[in-house]
C-alpha cells in the first residue's frame, strides 16, 4: 500500500518483476552482475554498483527519502533585504564560460526529485563533518575580477538551513536563475588531493524543455549548452531518479532519453565519450522495504540485484542508457541523508554522500580519495 509522504508518493515496492519481464531479463541477459567498489580508499564508504568489485561493508542505519513535493520555507535564515538584485545575481551573464576549467557536476532530474537536496548536502557534509576541506572559490581571474555573491549567499543558506536540519529551497526557473558554484577540496589526509568540484544549480522544470511535445521542439538554455561543448572540462551526469512519478508531466525515461538526444544530435556530442553518467537512486528504504533494504546493506549480491531490477523495471529506458554506458564511465547507487520526522532532517547520515563524493572524485581522476601512505599505514597494522 503506497503512502503519501513529504510530497511523494513513497511505496512499499515489491522489487520482484512481473513474469514477462524476468523473462525478458533472462533471455537479453542485459542486467549486469558486478559491483564496483566505491571508495577503494576507504572501507566505512556506502556500496554501490558500478563495474569493479565491491569491498565495502554495507552499513544498515536508516535511510529516508530526500524527494518533496513543495521546498520547505527558509524565511527564518536571513533577512529578504539581504538577498542580491537579479541583475548582480546572474552572475554567469557576465562570464566567459568558454574559459572556464575544472571538473562539473551537472544533476539531471524531473522537478522535486532532489537536485537541490543531493548538491547542497553534499556541500554541506564537506563542510562540516569528514575529512575533506572545501573552500568557495567565486572569485574570477585577474585583479578587478568579479566576485559571485549569489553563490555564497546560496552556500550560506545552504549551511544554515541543514544545520536546522530543513531542507533548501528549490532552484528557481529560468536561464537567468541558473547557478553555479565552484568548490577547491583538499583532502585532509592528503594534501596532494586537491581538487575543483563544480556543479550547476538548474530546475527541474528547465531541463522538461528538452522533451517535445505538441506547442514546442525540443531546446536547452544556450549557457547550458556553453558548458555542455566546453572542451576543457570534465562532467559527471548524474540522472536522479523519481520513484513516485506518476503525476509528472513527463516520465524520467523521456526526459533522460530526450536529453541524452538532444546534446548527441544537437549539440554533436558524444555522450558516452565525453560524459561519466551515475545513476542515483534516493529512498531505497522506503522503496524496498525496511526489512528487504536491512538485509540487502549485508548483502552485496542481493544489493545489486533489488537495484539494478528495480532501474530495469521501473525505468527500462534509462537502465538501457546505463548499460550501453562504458563500464568503467558508469555507476548506480543509493543516496540517503538520515530520517525524516515532521518534515525536518534528523539523525544525519553521510555515508551515501560520502562515497558520492568518492565516485565522482575516482571518475574525474581514476583515483579514490584516501590518506596519505594508507598502504604503508595498513602493512604497520597488520604486523
Amino acid at each position: 500500500m503506497a503512502t503519501r509522504r513529504r510530497g511523494g508518493l513513497i511505496g512499499r515496492s515489491n522489487v520482484g518483476k512481473s513474469s514477462s519481464a524476468q523473462e525478458n531479463t533472462r533471455k537479453h541477459n542485459i542486467i549486469p552482475t558486478n559491483i564496483d567498489e566505491a571508495n577503494a580508499g576507504d572501507s566505512d564508504d556506502q556500496t554501490l554498483l558500478t563495474s569493479g568489485k565491491n569491498n565495502a561493508n554495507p552499513d544498515t542505519s536508516t535511510v529516508p527519502s530526500f524527494e518533496r513535493s513543495e521546498p520547505k520555507s527558509l524565511n527564518s535564515v536571513g533577512p529578504q533585504s539581504d538577498h542580491v538584485s537579479d541583475e548582480k545575481a546572474d552572475h554567469l551573464a557576465e562570464v566567459n564560460i568558454s574559459s572556464r576549467r575544472g571538473n562539473y557536476l551537472l544533476t539531471v532530474g524531473l522537478p522535486r526529485s532532489g537536485k537541490t537536496v543531493l548538491q547542497s548536502f553534499m556541500t554541506y557534509y564537506m563542510g562540516v563533518a569528514g575529512k575533506l576541506d572545501a573552500q568557495l572559490d567565486n572569485k574570477e581571474k585577474g585583479k578587478a575580477g568579479t566576485i559571485n555573491h549569489e553563490a555564497q549567499r546560496i552556500q550560506t543558506l545552504w549551511l544554515d538551513s541543514w544545520k536546522k536540519g530543513e531542507f533548501p529551497e528549490s532552484t528557481s526557473v529560468g536561464e537567468n536563475e541558473i547557478r553555479e558554484l565552484r568548490l577547491t577540496v583538499t583532502n585532509n589526509e592528503n594534501s596532494g588531493q586537491k581538487f575543483n568540484l563544480s556543479f550547476l544549480e538548474i530546475s527541474g522544470e528547465n531541463f522538461l524543455s528538452v522533451v517535445p511535445d505538441r506547442n514546442q521542439i525540443p531546446k536547452l538554455f544556450d549557457r547550458l549548452k556553453s558548458f555542455l561543448t566546453n572542451k576543457n572540462i570534465k562532467i559527471n551526469i548524474i540522472f536522479l531518479l523519481k520513484s513516485d512519478e506518476e503525476n509528472e508531466q513527463v516520465s524520467c525515461d523521456a526526459l533522460f532519453t530526450n536529453f541524452i538526444q538532444f546534446v548527441n544530435n544537437e549539440l554533436n556530442i558524444d555522450v558516452r565519450k565525453k560524459l561519466n553518467l551515475i545513476l542515483v537512486l534516493p529512498d531505497t528504504k522506503s522503496i524496498f522495504g525496511e526489512d528487504k533494504w536491512a538485509q540487502a546493506k549485508k548483502n552485496k549480491r542481493l544489493y545489486e540485484k533489488i537495484m539494478k531490477s528495480y532501474v530495469y523495471e521501473k525505468f527500462p529506458a534509462t537502465y538501457m542508457i546505463y548499460n550501453n554506458w562504458k563500464k568503467n564511465n558508469r555507476a548506480i547507487m543509493a543516496f540517503n541523508i538520515g530520517d525524516i520526522e515532521n518534515e525536518k532532517l534528523k539523525n544525519q547520515n553521510f555515508e551515501d554522500v560520502k562515497s558520492f563524493i568518492n565516485l565522482n572524485y575516482r571518475l574525474f581522476t581514476g583515483k579514490n580519495l584516501s590518506p596519505r601512505f594508507k598502504w604503508f599505514k595498513k602493512l604497520l597494522g597488520s604486523q
